[in-house]
């Protein structure tokens, strides 16, 4: 997949490849495997191909590899075609992390896969009084407060906003 498109053109790209190449199109749309593991293969795909012009150009493929470059400037490396000499130890770091976060997904997915599936069966009547409250703690945690938030204007003035409890309440779910 080509960097800096996403993953949601990543993942209708995948779909629409795997739907041609099917021997039966007509499966697609109703959960068949193919389209999802299609689907799947392309999102993960655009993690990696990100990456390259990355590291090799010093152009970010994504908002997180624009982070990453970030995170190498603060670091003093400086991203581009002498990376590779200059901290290679860096970028061979960097893709045995990423094979290992790999290997830990596999893992993780295969056992996690039978309990995520019996939580799905617990009834909503008992998840929603769980969820609610990290919600609530979600929203009183940045600012200390339910009706206040920071809201950035142009420039470094920043002015709290007092917002309604209706306004506040609306993205908890209630």
């Amino acid at each position: 997949m080509l960097p800096g498109l996403g993953v949601t053109l990543a993942a209708f790209l995948g779909y629409g490849a795997a739907k041609r190449a099917s021997k039966a199109p007509e499966k697609f749309g109703t959960g068949h495997l193919e389209g999802i593991a299609a689907t799947e293969a392309a999102n993960s795909a655009v993690v990696g191909s990100n990456l390259i012009p990355t590291i090799a150009l010093g152009i970010p493929g994504n908002i997180v590899a624009a982070l990453l470059i970030e995170a190498f400037m603060i670091h003093g490396v400086t991203p581009g075609p002498m990376m590779m000499q200059s901290h290679g130890d860096l970028i061979y770091a960097i893709f045995a992390s990423m094979l290992m976060a790999n290997v830990a997904h596999l893992f993780v997915g295969r056992i996690g896969i039978r309990i995520w599936g019996q939580v799905t069966r617990i009834p909503s009547a008992i998840i929603l009084p769980m969820v609610l409250p990290l919600c609530v703690v979600g929203v009183y945690i940045p600012n200390s407060s339910f009706f206040c938030t920071k809201h950035s204007t142009k420039g470094k003035n920043r002015r709290p906003i007092h917002h309604s409890p209706e306004r506040v309440i609306c993205p908890v779910g209630i």
